[in-house]
């Protein structure tokens, strides 16, 4: 199921709303990003503070699905 599904998202899912598939070149960019690119954007409070957010999101959503796990296991006699 799960690889019909990806097949279907990669066939019939569009990039942008006015095409099909995203390309670089569309934005006038020739070539790929370079360091200094990413040095600018980090430069930005708010992306740094993004970047944190998401971070201790996914670290919380890790920790809990490991307590999780052994919590259902105890509680409710699952099996593991």
């Amino acid at each position: 199921f799960c690889l019909i599904t990806a097949v279907c998202i990669k066939l019939f899912c569009w990039d942008t709303p006015t095409a099909k598939r995203f390309h670089p070149s569309d934005t006038g960019k020739t070539q790929g990003a370079s360091l200094w690119d990413y040095v600018e954007v980090l430069k930005d409070l708010r992306v740094v503070v993004m970047i944190f957010q998401y971070s201790a999101c996914f670290g919380t959503e890790l920790a809990m699905n490991n307590q999780l796990a052994t919590h259902f296991r105890s509680y409710f006699q699952m099996k593991a």
